[in-house]
């Protein structure tokens, strides 16, 4: 299970903060970024993705513009299954991200028909279960997310499964019952970056 940090705790900090814990991140060489882009922010996101060429970024968009996304060497970009402008569906934007990188999909703590995302599911490379509700850092884990598990892999055994949100020392026991690939984890590596290497 590898781990992806979550820099979101700190957009609120000077930006010469972010920076040093990005190149922490980096210098420790074993986890990737995760970067929350829920409004249109150029300067942040020029920032974060000129990293993109010295560590994996997975970026997790609310945003409808993910061409905007297209000129950095972004590992991932995800979508949201139920966040897509009217008239869309998740595929149109998917096939988009997935001429230049991996494309995949957030299923919110409150997502409940996954059979209604069959098709986009099946296009996926990734898929995001959250654990809290988007955009709640610092939140209380909610496991009934990882209840959604079984329905995505039933219907694309390949596809990598991500969990994002309140995991730590603690929450991490009921993670482990479940076939996941990556964990993101926010506020628990700002307080104890070192604690991360027991959680895998």
């Amino acid at each position: 299970m590898e781990i992806s940090v979550s820099i979101q705790p700190f957009f609120d900090e000077d930006s010469d903060i972010l920076k040093d814990y990005i190149e922490r991140i980096i210098k420790n060489g074993r986890y990737s970024i995760h970067f929350d882009y829920f409004y249109e922010n150029p300067g942040l996101l020029n920032f974060v993705g000129e990293f993109a060429n010295r560590v994996s970024i997975h970026v997790h968009s609310l945003v409808d513009d993910v061409e905007s996304f297209s000129k950095y060497r972004f590992k991932s970009v995800s979508v949201h299954a139920e966040g897509v402008m009217a008239g869309q569906t998740p595929i149109i934007k998917l096939n988009e991200i997935k001429r230049w990188t991996k494309g995949g999909l957030v299923f919110d703590l409150m997502t409940n028909d996954i059979e209604r995302f069959r098709e986009d599911i099946k296009l996926c490379d990734y898929c995001t279960v959250m654990t809290v509700a988007v955009g709640d850092s610092g939140r209380p884990f909610n496991k009934r997310g990882l209840t959604k598990i079984k329905q995505i892999k039933r219907i694309n055994p390949k596809i990598k499964i991500i969990i994002d949100g309140g995991i730590n020392d603690k929450t991490i026991k009921f993670i482990k019952k479940y076939p996941v690939d990556m964990i993101v984890v926010g506020s628990f590596a700002k307080k104890d970056f070192d604690g991360l290497k027991k959680l895998v």
